[in-house]
């Protein structure tokens, strides 16, 4: 039992190893093809790691860009913030409509459930 219990594990770490760089591998590589030079980012043989580093791309953005980047930013903020709250306000009132639903069913059915929130088993009687 305690054998499987530790395959069971590695497995599980294994997996969530797998999704860990599945999600980070996107991130450094805009990290680090934001350090190359131009000519390294069209160059056929990809290399992930900038064999020259340059800090240019920032500069250009901070020197030349610099009214415009905080307007970009600004919008990005903006954009976000409505999005979320959207989000947030149509994602309560679904789940408020899903978890009648499941009450009723639970209660149709007479069924013993288990409340996350009280911690008790609730048995429903018509």
């Amino acid at each position: 039992m305690v054998k499987r219990n530790k395959i069971n594990t590695f497995i599980l770490s294994f997996f969530i190893f797998l999704v860990l760089i599945l999600f980070l591998v996107p991130i450094f590589q805009t990290i680090f093809t934001s350090l190359k030079t131009d000519k390294e980012i069209y160059k056929v043989p990809v290399s992930i790691i900038p064999h020259n580093l340059t800090f240019i791309h920032y500069k250009y953005i901070f020197t030349n860009l610099a009214s415009d980047f905080f307007s970009f930013f600004r919008n990005s903020v903006v954009v976000t913030s409505v999005s979320v709250l959207l989000i947030l306000s149509l994602g309560s009132l679904a789940s408020f409509g899903l978890a009648r639903i499941i009450f009723y069913i639970l209660h149709r059915f007479d069924t013993t459930y288990y409340n996350r929130n009280t911690h008790f088993y609730v048995r429903n009687n018509i």
